[in-house]
Protein backbone atom coordinates (compact mmCIF):
# COMPACT_ATOMS: atom_id res chain seq x y z
CA UNK A 1 0.00 0.00 0.00
CA UNK A 2 1.59 3.44 -1.03
CA UNK A 3 2.69 5.58 2.49
CA UNK A 4 0.24 8.34 1.47
CA UNK A 5 -2.74 5.56 1.58
CA UNK A 6 -1.60 4.53 4.58
CA UNK A 7 -1.60 7.78 6.09
CA UNK A 8 -4.83 8.88 5.13
CA UNK A 9 -6.11 5.67 6.69
CA UNK A 10 -4.38 6.32 9.51
CA UNK A 11 -6.24 9.62 9.85
CA UNK A 12 -9.32 8.69 9.00
CA UNK A 13 -8.79 5.67 11.65
CA UNK A 14 -7.53 8.69 14.64
CA UNK A 15 -9.85 11.09 13.72
CA UNK A 16 -13.07 8.54 13.83
CA UNK A 17 -11.93 6.60 16.76
CA UNK A 18 -11.89 10.09 18.95
CA UNK A 19 -15.24 11.24 17.01
CA UNK A 20 -17.03 8.16 18.38
CA UNK A 21 -15.43 8.54 21.78
CA UNK A 22 -16.49 11.66 22.10
CA UNK A 23 -19.75 11.19 20.64
CA UNK A 24 -21.05 9.09 23.16
CA UNK A 25 -20.05 11.76 25.98
CA UNK A 26 -21.41 14.40 23.96
CA UNK A 27 -17.90 16.41 23.35
CA UNK A 28 -17.38 16.42 20.13
CA UNK A 29 -17.27 20.13 19.45
CA UNK A 30 -14.87 20.40 22.80
CA UNK A 31 -12.59 17.55 21.54
CA UNK A 32 -12.11 18.88 18.20
CA UNK A 33 -11.22 22.11 20.04
CA UNK A 34 -9.06 20.78 22.08
CA UNK A 35 -7.21 18.60 19.80
CA UNK A 36 -6.61 21.74 17.89
CA UNK A 37 -5.57 23.78 20.39
CA UNK A 38 -2.63 21.03 20.61
CA UNK A 39 -1.49 20.81 17.08
CA UNK A 40 -1.02 24.66 16.73
CA UNK A 41 0.46 24.88 20.51
CA UNK A 42 4.08 25.64 20.22
CA UNK A 43 7.01 22.69 20.39
CA UNK A 44 7.71 22.65 24.10
CA UNK A 45 3.88 22.44 24.60
CA UNK A 46 2.82 20.13 22.18
CA UNK A 47 6.14 17.37 23.36
CA UNK A 48 5.01 17.93 27.04
CA UNK A 49 1.57 17.16 26.35
CA UNK A 50 2.34 14.29 24.22
CA UNK A 51 4.25 12.93 26.84
CA UNK A 52 2.17 12.98 29.70
CA UNK A 53 -0.30 11.59 27.70
CA UNK A 54 1.63 8.69 26.79
CA UNK A 55 3.01 8.09 30.20
CA UNK A 56 -1.07 8.29 31.20
CA UNK A 57 -0.35 11.26 33.55
CA UNK A 58 -2.69 13.98 31.69
CA UNK A 59 -4.08 14.80 35.51
CA UNK A 60 -1.17 16.30 36.21
CA UNK A 61 -1.26 18.88 33.61
CA UNK A 62 -3.27 21.34 35.26
CA UNK A 63 -0.47 21.24 37.89
CA UNK A 64 2.01 22.05 35.62
CA UNK A 65 -0.09 24.91 34.08
CA UNK A 66 -0.38 26.31 38.17
CA UNK A 67 3.54 26.08 38.80
CA UNK A 68 4.64 27.33 35.03
CA UNK A 69 2.59 30.36 35.95
CA UNK A 70 4.43 30.87 39.46
CA UNK A 71 7.74 30.78 37.13
CA UNK A 72 6.81 33.31 34.99
CA UNK A 73 5.92 35.66 37.55
CA UNK A 74 9.52 34.70 39.10
CA UNK A 75 8.37 32.84 41.57
CA UNK A 76 10.76 30.27 42.67
CA UNK A 77 9.73 28.97 46.17
CA UNK A 78 8.26 25.69 44.99
CA UNK A 79 7.47 22.80 46.45
CA UNK A 80 8.63 19.55 45.21
CA UNK A 81 6.56 17.52 42.59
CA UNK A 82 6.26 15.94 39.12
CA UNK A 83 4.18 18.62 38.49
CA UNK A 84 6.83 21.61 39.28
CA UNK A 85 9.99 19.16 37.69
CA UNK A 86 7.87 18.85 34.60
CA UNK A 87 7.37 22.82 34.60
CA UNK A 88 10.80 23.65 35.24
CA UNK A 89 11.84 21.20 32.63
CA UNK A 90 9.67 23.47 30.29
CA UNK A 91 10.65 26.88 31.51
CA UNK A 92 14.02 25.60 30.82
CA UNK A 93 13.13 24.98 27.25
CA UNK A 94 11.13 28.08 26.29
CA UNK A 95 13.54 30.37 27.54
CA UNK A 96 15.89 29.56 24.91
CA UNK A 97 13.20 30.54 22.45
CA UNK A 98 12.18 33.31 24.62
CA UNK A 99 8.61 33.07 24.36
CA UNK A 100 7.26 32.50 27.83
CA UNK A 101 3.79 34.33 26.83
CA UNK A 102 3.00 32.29 23.90
CA UNK A 103 4.23 29.08 26.25
CA UNK A 104 1.63 30.47 29.06
CA UNK A 105 -1.13 31.17 26.28
CA UNK A 106 -0.71 27.72 25.16
CA UNK A 107 -0.95 25.97 28.51
CA UNK A 108 -3.92 27.77 29.40
CA UNK A 109 -5.70 27.03 26.43
CA UNK A 110 -5.52 23.21 27.12
CA UNK A 111 -7.56 23.13 30.39
CA UNK A 112 -10.23 21.95 27.97
CA UNK A 113 -8.53 18.93 27.27
CA UNK A 114 -11.27 15.66 27.09
CA UNK A 115 -10.31 12.26 27.98
CA UNK A 116 -11.09 11.30 24.63
CA UNK A 117 -8.09 13.59 23.18
CA UNK A 118 -6.11 12.25 25.58
CA UNK A 119 -6.45 8.87 25.60
CA UNK A 120 -6.05 9.18 21.17
CA UNK A 121 -2.49 11.50 22.26
CA UNK A 122 -1.64 8.23 24.79
CA UNK A 123 -1.90 6.18 21.55
CA UNK A 124 0.01 9.29 19.12
CA UNK A 125 2.39 9.49 21.51
CA UNK A 126 5.94 11.09 20.84
CA UNK A 127 6.60 8.63 17.83
CA UNK A 128 6.17 9.99 13.63
CA UNK A 129 2.27 10.01 13.82
CA UNK A 130 2.52 13.27 16.33
CA UNK A 131 3.02 15.01 12.47
CA UNK A 132 -0.46 13.62 11.06
CA UNK A 133 -2.40 15.86 14.56
CA UNK A 134 -3.37 18.96 12.13
CA UNK A 135 -4.29 16.43 9.40
CA UNK A 136 -6.77 14.55 12.31
CA UNK A 137 -8.08 17.85 13.13
CA UNK A 138 -9.09 18.78 9.95
CA UNK A 139 -10.34 15.47 9.01
CA UNK A 140 -12.54 15.66 12.54
CA UNK A 141 -13.81 18.86 12.02
CA UNK A 142 -15.70 17.74 8.68
CA UNK A 143 -16.98 14.75 10.58
CA UNK A 144 -18.14 17.01 13.35
CA UNK A 145 -19.64 19.29 11.30
CA UNK A 146 -21.36 16.46 9.29
CA UNK A 147 -22.63 14.18 11.90
CA UNK A 148 -21.74 15.86 15.45
CA UNK A 149 -24.74 16.11 17.98
CA UNK A 150 -22.86 19.61 18.94
CA UNK A 151 -21.02 22.30 17.07
CA UNK A 152 -18.04 24.05 17.52
CA UNK A 153 -18.78 28.06 17.22
CA UNK A 154 -15.78 30.14 17.59
CA UNK A 155 -16.56 34.13 18.95
CA UNK A 156 -13.91 36.48 17.90
CA UNK A 157 -14.82 40.06 19.88
CA UNK A 158 -12.38 43.29 21.01
CA UNK A 159 -13.22 42.79 24.41
CA UNK A 160 -14.26 40.03 26.33
CA UNK A 161 -17.82 39.22 26.21
CA UNK A 162 -19.60 39.86 29.14
CA UNK A 163 -21.99 36.67 30.37
CA UNK A 164 -24.86 37.88 29.22
CA UNK A 165 -23.93 38.66 25.41
CA UNK A 166 -22.33 35.32 25.70
CA UNK A 167 -25.20 33.20 26.69
CA UNK A 168 -27.63 35.42 24.21
CA UNK A 169 -25.14 34.11 21.14
CA UNK A 170 -25.28 31.00 22.47
CA UNK A 171 -28.79 30.84 22.17
CA UNK A 172 -29.26 32.07 19.01
CA UNK A 173 -27.11 29.64 17.60
CA UNK A 174 -28.44 26.73 18.90
CA UNK A 175 -31.45 27.61 17.34
CA UNK A 176 -30.08 28.44 14.45
CA UNK A 177 -28.17 25.31 14.34
CA UNK A 178 -30.98 22.87 15.86
CA UNK A 179 -28.19 21.24 18.23
CA UNK A 180 -25.97 22.18 21.19
CA UNK A 181 -23.27 24.19 20.85
CA UNK A 182 -19.83 24.83 22.57
CA UNK A 183 -18.80 28.15 22.01
CA UNK A 184 -15.01 29.49 21.96
CA UNK A 185 -13.74 33.11 22.78
CA UNK A 186 -11.07 34.86 21.32
CA UNK A 187 -10.07 38.39 21.66
CA UNK A 188 -8.26 40.29 19.32
CA UNK A 189 -8.10 44.11 19.90
CA UNK A 190 -7.55 44.94 15.80
CA UNK A 191 -11.12 44.09 15.08
CA UNK A 192 -12.18 47.01 17.15
CA UNK A 193 -15.44 46.49 17.90
CA UNK A 194 -18.42 44.37 16.54
CA UNK A 195 -17.86 40.42 16.47
CA UNK A 196 -17.19 37.48 13.93
CA UNK A 197 -18.59 34.47 14.42
CA UNK A 198 -17.09 31.13 12.79
CA UNK A 199 -18.72 27.84 12.37
CA UNK A 200 -16.58 25.92 10.64
CA UNK A 201 -16.04 27.33 6.86
CA UNK A 202 -19.27 29.85 7.54
CA UNK A 203 -17.57 32.90 8.94
CA UNK A 204 -20.08 36.05 9.53
CA UNK A 205 -17.79 38.93 10.08
CA UNK A 206 -19.91 42.24 11.54
CA UNK A 207 -16.38 43.74 12.82
CA UNK A 208 -16.16 46.95 12.85
CA UNK A 209 -12.46 46.46 11.44
CA UNK A 210 -14.60 45.04 7.99
CA UNK A 211 -16.74 47.75 7.91
CA UNK A 212 -14.26 50.49 7.71
CA UNK A 213 -12.42 47.94 5.00
CA UNK A 214 -15.21 48.03 2.79
CA UNK A 215 -16.49 51.41 3.22
CA UNK A 216 -12.91 52.03 2.21
CA UNK A 217 -12.99 50.58 -1.18
CA UNK A 218 -16.14 52.10 -1.83
CA UNK A 219 -14.97 55.68 -1.19
CA UNK A 220 -11.76 54.62 -3.21
CA UNK A 221 -13.82 53.79 -6.39
CA UNK A 222 -14.35 56.57 -8.94
CA UNK A 223 -17.63 58.00 -9.24
CA UNK A 224 -19.38 58.27 -12.33
CA UNK A 225 -20.37 62.23 -12.99
CA UNK A 226 -23.40 63.63 -14.03
CA UNK A 227 -22.78 63.03 -17.65
CA UNK A 228 -21.96 59.25 -17.43
CA UNK A 229 -18.28 59.60 -17.16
Amino acid sequence: MPASRIIRRKVEIYANTLFEFSSKAGTEAQALHALDCVAKSVSEVQTTVLVLAQMGKGDVLPGVITVYERLCKGDTALEASEATTIAKTLDEAERNEHHEARVLADLRSLVVMTPEVMGLLGVIGTGSDRRLLPQIVAKLARIVGERGKTALVDITTAIPLDGKLCAGITRKMQAELGRPVYVVEHVDPAIIGGLIVSVGDDIRDASVRTQLQNMREVLSKPTVGGDGK
